[in-house]
């Protein structure tokens, strides 16, 4: 997601930046895991993560009861807000379960009206 800063954003260089990402790249490292980002757009990201497209979601994305029927959430990281997302009855509940091999995929698209004071230094 290339317009959502300071979550997601993508650098001049063509690099998937922003809080979102580079936390997924900081557990990743910790764990001793490789993080490949793929972009899709969010209007598709929760059923590509719940047909198993992909291992996990990454793009500050809301937990709310609807997009609970489609996915699972780990624990909120953003203020308790947003979570990663996973398929229902994945074996991925913290990010410590995460395991090498594993694709995750970050949303290219708008996917709230929440705004954010956080400055990001990525370009759109």
């Amino acid at each position: 997601m290339s317009d959502a800063p300071p979550n997601i954003c993508v650098t001049p260089t063509g690099q998937f930046s922003g809080f979102d990402n580079q936390l997924l790249l900081a557990i990743a490292a910790k764990l001793g895991l490789e993080v490949r980002f793929m972009g899709t757009d969010f209007s598709g990201l929760l059923a590509q993560v719940a047909t198993r497209r992909f291992d996990v979601g990454s793009s500050a994305i809301k937990a709310t009861g609807a997009r609970r029927h489609t996915v699972a959430f780990t624990n909120g990281y953003d203020f308790g807000y947003y979570s990663l997302v996973v398929p229902p009855g994945s074996a991925i509940k913290k990010f410590s379960d995460l395991a090498a091999g594993q694709r995750i995929v970050s949303s290219r698209a708008p996917l709230r009206s929440h705004t954010s004071s956080t400055p990001c230094t990525c370009s759109r």
